[in-house]
């Protein structure tokens, strides 16, 4: 019984902390709401580019959004989708070249401490003998 209610008071917590994250308010103005493109979070709520950043053109594009969509044509929605995301899913997975990188310089650390074990092995072992 003891476990059964642990068990639905960590559901009921973990049920409200996951409608407070969905009930958060973008606030423009405010610094700590950056716009990120993450896998994590896919949709966040503030827009990659903000009202007050809009051309005339792209403020007639999203007055042309309020209306029927099927008035629009293809690459006015792709427009439309740069205005609120910054990259496609297909763009955030794919690879940045950081992984060469990671490995040139973990091999360069392992070239530098063979350079510095060889260099204390000569100096020690010849004072030895």
């Amino acid at each position: 019984m003891a476990l059964l209610r642990l068990t639905s008071q960590h559901i009921r917590f973990t049920a409200r902390r996951f409608a407070g994250t969905v009930a958060q308010v973008s606030r423009e103005g405010d610094p700590n709401y950056v716009y990120n493109d993450r896998l994590d979070y896919p949709a966040p709520k503030v827009k990659y580019v903000k009202d007050i950043d809009l051309s005339s053109e792209m403020k007639a594009l999203k007055e042309k959004e309020t209306g029927d969509w099927k008035n629009l044509t293809a690459e006015e929605k792709i427009q439309l989708y740069r205005l609120s995301f910054n990259k496609t899913y297909a763009e955030m997975r794919a690879p940045t070249g950081e992984t060469k990188y990671v490995i040139g310089g973990i091999l360069i650390g392992l070239a530098v401490s063979a350079l510095v074990f060889a260099f204390q092995k000569k100096i020690y072992c010849t004072r030895a003998t």
